[in-house]
């Protein structure tokens, strides 16, 4: 798995993972597995069986046809980042390490977070994902980014599964990916 904050290079590790000739047989992009949990339900159905309705289909999938390596772009951790109750997604860890998934963390500096993940750089300094007008302003949207990047740390103290942190600070994507999958090669 492959977890971390918008901005933290999900999309760049995996793109590198393919160019350098590291690509699991099955990648799952975040769109399956979280998309926009939290636009789509109403409140009440955000910490119900509605909520985590994506990733159940996608553990399911995986379950039934066992590919010799999978990638998921985004997990329970992201879920966890959203509404913080282990129990939520406490048998999805169970069932991912079952299946031997490997859980890795991207992760940047909090000062870092206004560049990576909020006035991204990619796309001009602009706050593409509209942060600042959902949470009301700039310095309350980087506190949410600060938060959720915390909640998915904190995660990793509840989880079974084999677990590392990948500073990204340096966006050498070869090298993170190499990293990565190096680290979840190992025994």
């Amino acid at each position: 798995m492959l977890e971390g904050l918008t901005g933290t290079g999900k999309s760049s590790t995996i793109a590198a993972l393919g160019r350098i000739g590291l690509a699991p047989a099955c990648v799952v992009s975040e769109e399956e597995t979280l998309g926009d949990a939290m636009d789509e339900l109403p409140p009440d159905e955000r910490v119900g069986p509605a909520f985590t309705r994506r990733l159940e289909a996608v553990i399911a999938r995986l379950e039934r046809e066992r590919p010799s390596t999978f990638l998921l772009e985004r997990g329970h951790l992201s879920y966890m980042a959203l509404v913080p109750r282990w129990e939520l997604v406490d048998a999805f860890d169970a069932r991912l390490g079952d299946l031997g998934a490997r859980l890795a963390l991207l992760v940047v500096p909090v000062e870092a977070l206004s560049a990576r993940s909020l006035l991204r750089e990619e796309y001009g300094g602009a706050d593409f994902q509209a942060f600042a007008e959902r949470f009301g302003s700039v310095t309350a949207a980087l506190e949410a980014l600060r938060v959720s990047q915390a909640r998915r740390v904190d995660a990793l103290t509840r989880t079974r599964l084999p677990h590392r942190t990948f500073d990204t600070s340096s966006k050498d994507w070869d090298r993170v990916a190499r990293d990565v999958a190096a680290w979840a090669a190992s025994p």
